[in-house]
């Protein structure tokens, strides 16, 4: 077996074999619902992201590609600046080429190319065990928890469909963890909210969400900046996937949004998540009506069970345990990498009320759910 191998920087053309090594790797690495194909997501999530750049690093061998390293810029909103941050995205080595040190100098050569885009600040999100080892050793974590949530409709219908060992077990750990809820809700002060505002479903994001996110931003001390163009990006380009929009709105004005997928990768049995969750502050009753009519949108598309990640102790938390959503007890893995004076360390005495983060900041969503482990 051939172990030289170079590294360098993308070039057009290399797009077709980079996809095809990334679907050989993961292979649902491409949402199934997408309307395009895989290709085209790939070049809307590296090439025509509107944060300011990217960062792809390549390895080859013999004139294959065996490794590929991508990143991309978005900004971020730390204290009171906008940081341009380096997002790790899809890295994968082909098979035959692991344990080869291929992916360490893709990571090395990936972090110096990104240098030359000016960023600050890094995170990383992982479920694998050797990575997470690996960023223990050399990053810190991230100085809030993200939980992962979810609620399930039919208990029994969620065993059958993705089954586990001791469903017995699981199955009483739910009901067990609903009913502790029951009884916090009923301790928990709550006034059932005026709907004095519409919420529609919208297909993109117009230019009222710009004075809408400049209100929202000088509430937050840590949270992806969310303007016009990114939230467009992100959530409504057909490239991305077919995402649900649900907006709050009064007097024309822009109260808050939430944003849903729907995945399809069991057969008959879809599963809904929440992508993002964003209201004006102090405007908790427009949060708490647009969870419900997201839960009604999911189960009346047939969806049994919703995932949603929030930051722990984050107002949003209570809100979505009133609506039935429990603690998987699995925090999502995330670790960071600060690049010179950020205000990372002013995040660690910051409220949780004051952080922002959602599915909608990573990549891909989870394939293998906590409540099926």
């Amino acid at each position: 077996m051939v172990t030289d191998f170079d590294i360098r920087p993308y070039q057009q053309g290399d797009e077709e074999d980079i996809v095809q090594l990334l679907t050989l790797v993961f292979k649902d690495w491409s949402p199934e619902n997408l309307s395009c194909a895989p290709l085209d997501h790939w070049r809307w999530k590296y090439l025509d992201n509107p944060g300011g750049g990217n960062a792809i690093t390549l390895a080859i061998s013999s004139g294959k590609l065996i490794g590929v390293q991508h990143c991309f810029m978005k900004l971020i909103k730390i204290g009171d600046e906008d940081i341009i941050c380096r997002y790790s995205g899809d890295q994968c080595v082909h098979p035959d080429f692991r344990r080869m040190g291929v992916a360490t100098k893709l990571e090395d050569s990936n972090r110096e190319m990104s240098g030359i885009c000016g960023d600050q600040y890094a995170y990383y999100v992982t479920s694998n065990p050797y990575m997470i080892k690996s960023y223990e050793r050399r990053r810190p974590r991230f100085p809030h928890d993200v939980l992962n949530l979810f609620r399930i409709q039919d208990i029994d219908k969620q065993l059958q469909a993705m089954p586990m060992k001791n469903p017995g077990f699981m199955k009483l750990g739910y009901l067990t963890m609903k009913s502790i809820n029951r009884i916090k809700n009923i301790f928990n002060i709550h006034s059932s909210h005026k709907r004095d505002f519409l919420i529609r479903e919208i297909k993109e994001f117009d230019e009222r969400v710009n004075p809408f996110w400049e209100e929202v931003s000088r509430h937050y001390n840590y949270i992806t900046v969310r303007n016009k163009d990114y939230l467009n990006w992100r959530y409504s380009d057909p490239r991305a996937g077919n995402n649900i929009i649900l907006q709050a709105e009064r007097d024309d004005q822009i109260l808050g949004f939430c944003v849903l997928a729907i995945k399809r990768q069991l057969e008959n049995y879809p599963i809904g998540y929440f992508l993002d969750l964003l209201t004006l502050p102090d405007s908790l009753n427009v949060a708490e009506a647009l969870i419900e009519d997201a839960v009604d949108y999911l189960t009346n598309n047939g969806v049994n069970i919703i995932c949603c990640q929030t930051i722990d102790n984050h107002p949003h938390e209570s809100l979505l345990t009133r609506q039935g959503f429990v603690n998987s007890m699995i925090n999502l893995q995330l670790f960071y990498r600060p690049y010179g004076d950020d205000g990372i360390k002013s995040l660690k005495s910051a409220p949780a009320n004051r952080i922002h983060f959602t599915f909608g900041d990573i990549d891909t969503l989870p394939t293998e759910l906590p409540a099926a482990r």
